[in-house]
């Protein structure tokens, strides 16, 4: 009365496709998170410090190894280096409306950084410290761009 259930060709089918559903899944899954971490480590961001001496933005040069202040981490090279003169808001004297003027003798610093660290968050709007060898300063990542 008891009867032996044995295999057939069917249950054979189901657990190959299954076995080869779960080894796509985690495939997939393993390989997006290689994919993002390439794609992290091919961006590149723009580091704006701002109000810099002419001195301190003559420090910075092509090629530069960059480490970020406070994880104590390398996260890139200095792709380029590019400085604008400091500017703020101010009240016209003449007629009270808000005018930009220039600040004398301080400039803003842009330094664009070949990130190669994924694990330093150089999200648009972070605030964070760099270091190299001859330098140390804060400013914001105002662009990141993957590539």
């Amino acid at each position: 009365m008891s009867e032996k259930r044995r295999f057939n060709i069917v249950d054979i089918l189901i657990v190959l496709v299954l076995a080869i559903v779960i080894a796509a899944a985690c495939f997939l899954l393993t390989g997006q998170k290689e994919q993002d971490e390439l794609a992290a480590v091919s961006k590149t961001v723009v580091f704006e410090a701002k109000e810099k001496t002419e001195e301190f933005c003559s420090l910075p040069k092509e090629g530069d190894i960059i480490w970020e202040g406070t994880k104590k981490v390398e996260f890139g090279r200095i792709k380029s280096v590019d400085k604008k003169p400091a500017t703020t808001e101010t009240t016209s004297l003449k007629d009270g409306t808000m005018v930009k003027a220039e600040i004398p003798d301080l400039y803003d610093l842009y330094l664009t950084i070949e990130v190669t660290n994924p694990s330093v968050d150089t999200s648009v709007g972070k605030m964070m410290w760099i270091n190299s060898r001859l330098y140390k300063s804060n400013g914001y990542v105002i662009e990141a761009v993957s590539q």
